[in-house]
Parts: C-alpha cells; structure tokens; sequence
C-alpha cells in the first residue's frame, strides 16, 4: 500500500468516525467544527428555525396516554390506604375540578409514595376515586396519532409542583420567582392584579406572600438581545392574567410595561394559524390554547385534541414544517393520578409527569422518549437551538431534548392528523379552509 494511498484511507476513516453517532463536533451555522460566538451549540441550530411551545392545560401521563404502545402508563393506583384500584375509564370534560394546588401536590406526593390521591378534594365534591381515570382512547386520538407519528415523551415533569400561575412562568423563564401557588384574587395574575393581591412565594427557607408582580429574566429577553422575533398568543380576554390561563408575561414588569407587551402579546390563540399561513411565524412562539380547548377539567368542552391537531396540521402543510418544531405539554398535573415519582430538588419542585409531544420534521418518528424531561428542557433545547444564553434557572439543570431528534435522517412527508371535533373558535377558520386537505 503506497503512502498516499495510506494517508487517504486515514483522512477517510476519521471523517466517517466524525459523522458517526455521538460524534462531538457540533454543527454550526457555517458547516465548521466547534461553535462560533452566538452561533447554535446543537445540531437542531442547522436545522431548525422555528419553535411554537403549545400549552396545554392540568393533565398527567397516565390520565391521558393511557395504553399507548411502548409507554410507561399504569392500569393501577395506590391510595393513602395501600390500597391498588384499578385506573377507570373517564371523559376529557368533567363537571369537577380536582385539587391541584401546592398543598394538594404534597399529600398525593407523601413523600415519594405516590399514593395521596384519594385524600384531595374535588370541586364541586366527587368521589374520592375521582383522580383515578384515564382519558377514553377515542376522546384523545388526534393526541395518540400525533404520537405515533413523531416522539412522544413518556418522563416530561413539571419543572414545579404548583399549579398554573408559577407553570406558566416556568414555562418562559425557568423560574416564578419562588411563587408556588395561584395569586389570591381571582383575576388577574400579575402586574395587573388589585393591589390586594398576593401570592405565596418560597425564597431562602421561608414562605411570604408577595404582590405577583416580579422582574426576572425571560426566554424573551433574550430572544430580544440576539434581535430575534418572539410572540405570545393566549386566549381572548386572559392577556391580563385571568385565571386558568394566564399570560405569565403580565407578571414580568419590565415586558408589561415595556414594548414587548404590545409588539409580542397577542390577545387571540388562533392568530398563531393566521401567521404561519401567512408567512410570519416568529423565531418562538408560545401558544395559550383556547380556554374550551385548553383540556382543563371543568372548563373544556373536549376540543383540545382537534385544536392540537389543527395547529400541527397548520405547519406541516405550510413552507415552515422542515424547519420548525412544535413542542406541546402541559402546564401542570391537574390532580389527576400518575405512578412515576418524580425526582425531587427541594421545596419548588420536580412536578408530577405530565405528556410532551415533539412534532418536527427532524423528531424521531414512531419514537417513545424515556429520557427525563422537564419545562426547562424546552428552555435549553431552545437556548441551544438559537444559540442563546443559559437564563441559569431550570434550564441549567435540565436536558436539551436531544434524544427526542434526528438531525441526520431523511425527513419523512408529513401526514395530516385527523380532526375528531370541530372546535367552536375554529369553525370559521375551517370552513373557510374546508376541503380534503382539512382532514375532517
């Protein structure tokens, strides 16, 4: 074998070892070894340049997926009692509202046992085997199909163990300043709440109750120093912080009274079709669904799994669906039964499981994620992708939901999911669309 012959089959043999799985040499926004200063630090920065984080609303792993092949879901509960009962067929709209408050999460916790369920209240008063449900397959199938086509994560937390204020705010800061609990009064959240308002807050090894206005630095201001666009879509009427679901940007002081609020709030969830459509998606998106869409018990009407849907089809029928990731979960477990304990970091958090889909021509398809998860790894994941800074809360310590990707694959066609409902907030939207492209 000659020399040249020699160094050419070396050159050769390191090349393929550097495009290898678990090769260490990053993609970056110029094809070159290593990441260059604000260029992405992760293989999804060459790819991906749009993320829409859809939220979803008070549910839990095995409430939901339950059944779902390949999962990590459970058939049975544990009471306080030590008692096993079998998880029940339920409905996706229910007249009660289980508790889910920080109290509520630390007796159905008891102390890694998992078993304090039985011992929470309902509103207005149910059985106290209420918790004990799952979702019926053919009420949430668009949720199982969209699964089935991308990743379905089967070990996504809370990054809290609270409710939906401080979900929320996790859910673009990676912190709620120590709050742990919905504000006192009923609406609004925030800046905008009456002076009386308070909500309770747990800072240095105490608790206090603190007006819920604070000044902490967000996914968005980031975005903003890198001159990137972002947009925040909540439900009419709830852009001032009315309960259940709550725009966590009117609870940042300096993006409430600044030109964020105005430039990047928008006061209508369906907006977010209208600018994919239209081409003027931003670099991220977080969408509070529709409040009768939202899957929260007591107040949606059973449409969040058309609504999912009819977002994912939105994308991957427009010119964004190669270059976008949509990320869907919830903002809290919602009282609902879940058998995986979650690996606790004090008194804030983890939360209970909730579900998280990652939909993207580059996920991995018919892919069950069991890495664990949590809100900040939507953070990170989107830190990495933008090649922003760590904001140095929940997504320094979490994942960047690499596991859940496929950079290197050929992306299959996107396959439209099928609508079960017709959700009343997009009746209009879908006549005006209505053809065999709708898939209803």
């Amino acid at each position: 074998m000659s020399a040249v012959r020699s160094i050419v089959l070396i050159v050769i043999a390191g090349l393929l070892s550097a495009c290898s799985t678990g090769s260490s040499i990053p993609i970056t926004a110029n094809g070159a070894g290593g990441t260059a200063p604000g260029a992405p630090s992760s293989p999804s920065g060459s790819k991906i340049q749009h993320i829409i984080i859809l939220i979803q609303e008070n549910r839990t792993f095995d409430n939901l997926f339950h059944g779902f092949p390949g999962s990590d879901y459970a058939k049975t509960g544990l009471t306080h009692d030590g008692k096993v009962v079998p998880l029940k067929p339920g409905h996706l709209v229910e007249l009660y509202d289980l508790g889910h408050t920080h109290a509520d999460f630390v007796t159905e916790y008891d102390g890694g046992k998992n078993d304090g369920f039985d011992l929470v209240p309902t509103s207005p008063p149910s059985t106290a085997l209420a918790p004990y449900q799952y979702v019926v397959r053919s009420e949430v199938r668009p949720y199982f199909d969209i699964a089935h086509e991308f990743t379905l994560g089967d070990h996504m937390f809370a990054s809290q163990n609270g409710p939906s204020f401080p979900g929320h705010e996790y859910l673009i800061a990676g912190q709620a300043a120590g709050a742990y609990d919905d504000p006192t009064d009923v609406e609004p959240w925030g800046c905008d709440a009456p002076p009386s308002t308070t909500v309770p807050v747990y800072v240095n090894g105490s608790t206090q109750n603190v007006y819920p206005c604070f000044d902490y630095q967000t996914l968005g201001d980031e975005l903003d120093a890198a001159s990137l666009s972002w947009r925040y879509y909540t439900t009419p009427g709830t852009k001032y912080g009315v309960e259940l679901l709550p725009d966590p940007y009117d609870a940042v002081q300096h993006i409430r009274f600044g030109a964020d609020w105005n430039a990047d709030t928008v006061d209508q969830p369906l907006r977010i079709v209208q600018d994919i459509k239209k081409g003027k998606l931003a670099a991220v998106s977080w969408v509070n669904s529709p409040a009768l869409a939202s899957d929260h018990p007591q107040l949606n009407d059973g449409h969040g799994p058309s609504w999912v849907a009819y977002v994912v089809n939105a994308v991957g029928k427009s010119s964004y669906y190669k270059n976008t990731a949509v990320l869907v979960t919830w903002d809290d477990w919602g009282g609902w039964y879940d058998h995986v304990v979650p690996q606790e970091y004090g008194f804030l958090g983890l939360g209970f499981r909730v579900p998280l889909l990652v939909v993207s021509a580059w996920s991995k398809h018919g892919y069950v994620s069991t890495v664990p998860h949590e809100f900040g790894s939507i953070l990170k994941f989107t830190e990495e992708t933008f090649g922003l800074p760590s904001l140095g809360q929940r997504d320094e310590y979490a994942d960047d939901l690499s596991d859940c990707f496929d950079f290197y694959q050929t992306p299959p066609a996107f396959k439209p999911i099928k609508l079960i409902t017709k959700p009343y907030v997009l009746v209009k939207q879908l006549e005006n669309d209505s053809g065999p492209n709708d898939n209803y």
